[in-house]
């Protein structure tokens, strides 16, 4: 019998775009990471376009 998935927990985080749009991701990333880490949170997936 095949194992089933597996259930992942953890954090991701989805960029959406490039341009001025990522200018103002890096800005929130700033602020959203450090928080993160504050809370004993680690963003385990990324990923973006």
């Amino acid at each position: 019998m095949a194992a089933g998935p597996k259930e992942v927990s953890g954090t991701a985080l989805v960029l959406p775009g490039g341009g001025a749009r990522g200018a103002y991701e890096v800005g929130a990333l700033t602020v959203l990471l450090p928080a993160l880490e504050q809370r004993g949170e680690r963003v385990t997936l990324l990923c973006g376009a």
